[in-house]
């Protein structure tokens, strides 16, 4: 379920061979102050507010006409960097206030002759100071650099350091005045409940802290870490700096859920916007930084973006081949306005004519051609295999001998036979005969004595 920006490809893209448009293009433009207000809000900052301003007026000065430098710019402000605007003054700063301030102090590395009681109240506790403890501090008589060290060990700058190290953020004064006095009797019979503090402020389900609740669904669903443990965990920041929202965490502190469905929402959108960005693959590809779109705040509660799929947010490559299957035209749309054109390939569609095909008709040829040429309709035929038999000496001796004999006339080969009958209806009734048949007289003809002696000697 969790969303992740892609910080380490952010922070490892090109800065200038890249495929975004020159930041002189697109500055003031709707997606690139999207873009760079998403990015500032994951690190707590509410963006319009004056504090919000002073951090983007001291960004390191552009090299290049760059929107990649830029971004990178944005995500590497730091805690302290940014500590003013997000309400995080005692422990989020530079030297120049709260506890690192207090403690360059007590190390001796500032000159104290020009500061009062009352700056280490308000440059270092972040407050003005009350009237007892004014006159308790200002009559006792004690250096600078000794008050200062009484206020970086006494409990109230205990309290601050455990709500900037749970939460992100300067202790309000309804939480300092109830640890400060009921705080401790109610929850420990004693007046210093410092040594428990952290564990109390951490706790979860029967005692849960709501707030504690609130930051740590940030943390894990969207990266958006309170803490230092938390932002060490996290792998994907390459060394980004995030923070959660104050605003966010004290309206989701009031719903139910702790804001686990409003959350929920945030990262099904996240997603979806995440399929939208630098990923290549158009034929001037300078090189794909894989940098998607994050959405801001603005965007995130935009009607018209509520229920965009991931398939909303591909580009869209239209494709138009001739018959050939050669490339007549390329058309984008959809695609991330701060990119150049033809740098992206998505969702293509490709047109290509279709080939008519028509049918083959045979004519039919009603002309008969004539031709002259001999043709040997009764070919001599030759077999491939050797004839072994004896036939042929056979027949030529038999054509030998069978030349000097004369034979007798064909009645003379008819002879004498009984009696005939056929039975059945025909039964009774005598054959006629010649008379040279009956009486034995008639022979066989000369043609079928030669066949008789061709027989025989064949041994058929």
């Amino acid at each position: 379920m969790a969303y992740r920006y892609d910080y380490g490809a952010l922070m490892s893209a090109n800065k200038t061979n890249n495929n975004f448009k020159p930041l002189s293009e697109v500055q003031g433009t709707p997606d690139h102050t999207n873009y760079a207000t998403a990015l500032l809000e994951s690190k707590g900052l509410t963006v319009g507010t004056t504090d919000t301003d002073n951090v983007l007026s001291n960004l390191p000065a552009l090299q290049n006409d760059s929107q990649v430098e830029l971004a990178q710019n944005i995500a590497n402000l730091s805690e302290s960097d940014t500590a003013v605007a997000r309400g995080d003054k005692w422990g989020g700063s530079d030297d120049t206030m709260g506890k690192s301030w207090l403690e360059k102090i007590v190390a001796g590395d500032v000159d104290t002759s020009n500061i009062s009681v009352e700056d280490l109240y308000t440059q270092g506790f972040g407050r003005a100071s009350d009237q007892e403890g004014s006159d308790y501090w200002t009559s006792s008589g004690q250096s600078i650099q000794d008050i200062a060290k009484s206020f970086v060990g006494s409990e109230e700058a205990t309290y601050r350091t455990g709500y900037h190290e749970n939460y992100g953020r300067d202790a309000d004064q309804a939480g300092l005045d109830y640890w400060m006095t009921s705080g401790g009797t109610e929850h420990h019979g004693a007046s210093d409940t410092s040594a428990d503090f952290n564990r109390v402020l951490t706790a979860t389900g029967a005692n849960e802290q709501k707030e504690t609740s609130v930051r740590n669904l940030l943390s894990s669903e969207l990266g958006l870490h309170s803490t230092d443990d938390q932002r060490a965990a996290d792998t994907s920041l390459a060394g980004v700096f995030t923070d959660a929202s104050e605003e966010d965490v004290f309206r989701m502190m009031q719903s139910g859920d702790f804001g686990a469905a409003e959350l929920a929402e945030i990262v099904r959108m996240q997603k979806a916007a995440a399929h939208m960005g630098d990923f290549g693959g158009g034929p001037e590809d300078a090189g794909a930084t894989n940098i998607h779109r994050i959405l801001s705040k603005l965007e995130l509660d935009n009607p018209a973006l509520k229920n965009l799929t991931a398939d909303d947010y591909k580009p869209k490559i239209t494709k138009t081949l001739d018959a050939e299957g050669n490339l007549v035209s390329r058309e984008e749309s959809n695609v991330w306005s701060l990119l150049k054109p033809n740098t992206q390939t998505g969702i293509v569609t490709v047109n290509k004519p279709e080939v008519e095909t028509k049918p083959i008709v045979e004519t039919p040829d009603d002309t008969i051609t004539a031709t002259n040429v001999d043709v040997d309709y009764m070919p001599e035929l030759h077999s491939d295999v050797e004839d072994t038999s004896t036939y042929g000496q056979s027949k030529d001796a038999f054509d030998s001998d069978a030349a000097g004999i004369d034979a007798p006339l064909q009645d003379m080969m008819i002879r004498n036979t009984g009696a005939m009958t056929v039975g059945g209806s025909a039964e009774g009734v005598r054959l006629k005969r010649s008379k040279k048949f009956k009486s034995g007289e008639s022979a066989l003809g000369t043609k079928q004595l030669g066949r008789e002696l061709q027989i025989k000697s064949l041994n058929i």
